[in-house]
């Protein structure tokens, strides 16, 4: 399966989510997961998660 995050073609080793990601944008979304809950970001600047976040079922859309 291909990673889902928007124009990665990489195999998706992972998931978050429930969503099939690769394992490089696995540890991009964790950082910005990491950098959000410490408030150095906002909802709008997690730019990886944003990309898959209408694949999340239990996601707001």
């Amino acid at each position: 399966m291909i990673c889902k995050v928007k124009e990665c073609v990489n195999k998706a080793d992972v998931t978050w989510a429930l969503v099939p990601v690769c394992e490089a944008h696995k540890q991009k979304i964790i950082e910005e997961q990491r950098r959000y809950y410490s408030k150095r970001i906002n909802e709008g600047d997690r730019t990886t998660l944003n990309t898959i976040k209408h694949l999340i079922p239990w996601s707001n859309r």
